[in-house]
Parts: C-alpha cells; structure tokens; sequence
C-alpha cells in the first residue's frame, strides 16, 4: 500500500484538514506523514503492555497513532496485533477507513 493509493490519500487529507498543526502522528514510515499531510510524526516502538504505550508517546509529545489495518502491510503498526491494547479506555478511535485507523490518546500530553 503505497503513499498514492486513495486510502492512504484520505488519511492525508484528514490529517492535514483536521488535526491542529502541532500534534504529532505516530508512524511507521515517519517522512510519509510529514511529506504528504504536513505533519510532524514519530516512530514509537510498539510494546505489548499499554503502560509502556503510552509512555513513549507522552516521552515524544505524540497523541496520534496510525495504524495499517492490512496485517500483510504493516508488522509494527498492525491494528490487529493492537487492537485490544488501544481499545482501551486511554485511546479512541478518532477516524478510519478500510486501510487505516488514526487513534487518539485519551490521556492530556504534559
């Protein structure tokens, strides 16, 4: 799934429509979000304990994680390998489509 794909077009779009400037996108390919959305984004390295989540967005002021919905696509952002860390209740699902999911962290960045 490549950077020209309508799917991944949308989530540029929406990224650069809606989120404030300042807020930051956790990624797996960090130039993409920057190049095509405007956005500053962040690689965070995914952890099984939600604890450690959350740290390292916090660590890197990151609020915003998007995650590949294709398993195929994706092994570090992988919503299926995530899902039941991130449907808790320190994230929310603030936007998708049939490739992607952009969650939010429900917890106030400091």
């Amino acid at each position: 799934l490549g950077p020209e794909q309508p799917e991944a077009q949308e989530v540029f779009e929406y990224v650069n429509s809606r989120l404030p400037i300042g807020e930051r996108v956790a990624f797996s390919k960090l130039f993409v979000i920057h190049y095509y959305a405007g956005r500053t984004s962040q690689f965070v390295e995914l952890k099984s304990e939600l604890k450690d989540i959350e740290q390292d967005l916090d660590k890197n002021k990151c609020n915003n994680l998007l995650l590949c919905k294709d398993s195929n696509q994706s092994e570090v952002y992988n919503e299926q390998l995530l899902l039941d860390i991130i449907e808790s209740k320190n994230f929310y699902l603030r936007w998708e489509n049939d490739k992607f999911s952009l969650w939010k962290l429900n917890t106030p960045l400091r």
